[in-house]
């Protein structure tokens, strides 16, 4: 009995101690980390009006601008110098570009060009015969589709017109547009009554722009910026 109870026991032991051998048994191993980092592009653009004041998009003086240190070129007159004294016939140079500043992202290129008086604008363009505010390139404001920018919408409250555009191709990064509009024109045709009402007249240029990447075109771009942009919406 003794004997029996014996090797039942050494057979419990043995079974624990194979157990214990195929638990440790495992083989096992780790791959070695890898890291992915995702570096996020962006969109960045820049302003200028170079005729207007003879700066380029990062502000600095141009040749021929009236801040230039070109003694051949310095005192050429700017758009800002003619615009301290209007006179009827006078073209008042203003041309608004915009530059994808990016370093590898193409975009979407929108302006918002805002000006007041819009009324007495109005008024003054009636004096022409065919003259306009705007929308052709005899206009005051020679903003016309037959350039690369497209008229997306206009709004009129309280005498103050915004205009936002949009530029019809990608701008690649580096790239910049062409000028939204060239001048500001105030007819021959214009009396001294015309320029009372216009005084205080401004105009606000601000520029837009959204990626490209996975937008395919100007409408799809143009809903994108109007629901990152309140403004936008109109």
């Amino acid at each position: 009995m003794k004997r029996r109870l014996f090797v039942s026991a050494l057979a419990l032991a043995l079974v624990a101690v194979l157990s214990a051998g195929a638990t440790l048994a495992y083989f096992s191993a780790k791959s070695e980390v890898k890291t992915n980092t995702f570096t996020f592009g962006d969109v960045k653009i820049a302003l200028a009006e170079t005729d207007w004041d003879g700066h380029d998009y990062d502000g600095n003086p141009l040749n021929g601008g009236a801040d230039s240190d070109d003694d051949s070129t310095k005192g050429t007159v700017l758009g800002k110098e003619l615009a301290k004294s209007i006179m009827p016939g006078v073209k008042i140079p203003k041309n608004p570009t915009v530059k994808n500043t990016s370093t590898t992202n193409s975009a979407w290129i929108f302006m918002l060009v805002t000006f007041n008086k819009t009324t007495a604008l109005v008024d003054a363009a009636e004096k022409k015969d065919g003259g306009s505010v705007w929308g052709t390139k005899d206009s005051i404001i020679d903003i016309n589709s037959e350039t690369a920018w497209k008229v997306i919408g206009e709004t009129t409250d309280d005498n103050t017109t915004k205009i936002l555009l949009g530029y019809n191709t990608v701008v690649p990064a580096g790239d910049d547009t062409s000028p939204a509009f060239t001048r500001i024109y105030f007819y021959e045709e214009m009396e001294s009554e015309d320029f009372e009402n216009l005084e205080g007249f401004q105009i606000e240029i601000a520029a837009y722009a959204v990626q490209a990447n996975n937008i395919a075109d100007l409408d799809t771009a143009t809903t994108a910026i109007k629901s990152a942009y309140n403004e936008l919406d109109f």
